[in-house]
């Protein structure tokens, strides 16, 4: 049996989740291709004692996949064994559901529908579950299920599946049970290292940052400017730590645009102009900003 696609593995949890046996790939000694072969079905499920079928349908049984004549070559050949499965279904009474890709976000409720119609005995008509996906049901009583092997009793849930995570380097049994290979559990350690030691690092720039804004907190309390002014002071200090002209702010002038927004009620713009004007400098709101709050 080839790996189930994504959107197959989704189908085979949804109906685990609803207790519904099932089988993959199930043959019947009836459907057949043109040329003779078994054509398998992709869920073959047991429910009340019936046999119905669910298909996943990608994009590529509606269209070539390209323009090649092996891929038209391969696109023909699936709509005839769709057909054949079809017909299939309507002959033997077997409730089908055929599942178009577009609809892969709508799986839970399309299942949840189609097991119910079958539990009423939907018969002798099609169902639209979407504009895209149908079900169809022929007459009751449906044919019934015959498990590939004999069972003493049915069970609830599909039987073991493995599936392997070859990235993560895991094999999972089922729903709940997960085995590690020594070589994925030495590389999910060396992830978790690896993850603790980023968070170690940015703890420690994280504590740096909140200890540089703990002290320019305490040199704004300390500052002393006159409380009330009939002019705002004149800055003597230095504006930048070096002269090159986008060069970091020194401490006094941040302190200083904290105290023309704080004490003299100054907007941003304002401080911008009079930064210019009186001081020669190129401040962006932006930068004003951090300090006058």
């Amino acid at each position: 049996m080839d790996t189930p696609s994504k959107q197959e593995a989704r189908i085979g949890q949804l109906l685990n989740e609803l207790s519904i046996y099932f089988e993959r790939e199930k043959v019947f000694p009836e459907l057949k291709s043109q040329q003779g072969a078994h054509l398998p079905v992709d869920f073959a499920l047991c429910i009340d004692d019936f046999l119905a079928i669910i298909e996943y349908n990608g994009a590529q049984h509606y269209q070539p996949i390209n323009k090649t004549p092996e891929a038209v070559d391969a696109w023909k050949r699936l709509n005839t064994n769709g057909n054949s499965r079809l017909n299939f279904t309507k002959k033997y009474d077997i409730p089908y559901l055929v599942i178009h890709y577009l609809d892969h976000t709508k799986l839970p409720e399309i299942i949840k529908k189609f097991v119910n119609d079958i539990q009423q005995h939907s018969q002798q008509q099609k169902i639209k579950y979407t504009k895209n996906t149908k079900g169809y049901f022929g007459s009751y009583p449906y044919r019934k299920f015959e498990a590939t092997e004999v069972l003493s009793q049915k069970p609830s849930t599909n039987p073991l599946e493995l599936t392997k995570n070859s990235q993560l380097g895991f094999v999972k049994l089922g729903q709940d049970t997960i085995l590690w290979t020594q070589s994925g559990l030495d590389k999910l350690r060396a992830q978790i290292d690896q993850s603790q030691q980023t968070i170690k690092k940015y703890e420690a720039v994280t504590a740096k940052l909140i200890m540089n804004i703990s002290d320019l907190e305490q040199q704004l309390e300390q500052y002393q400017w006159p409380a009330t002014a009939e002019s705002i002071p004149d800055f003597t200090a230095k504006f930048r730590k070096s002269d090159a002209p986008k060069s970091p702010l020194t401490t006094e002038a941040k302190i200083y645009i904290h105290l023309l927004a704080s004490s003299y009620h100054l907007t941003g713009h304002e401080i911008k102009r009079k930064l210019a004007n009186e001081y020669q400098q190129t401040i962006s709101l932006t930068t004003i900003e951090k300090y006058i709050h």
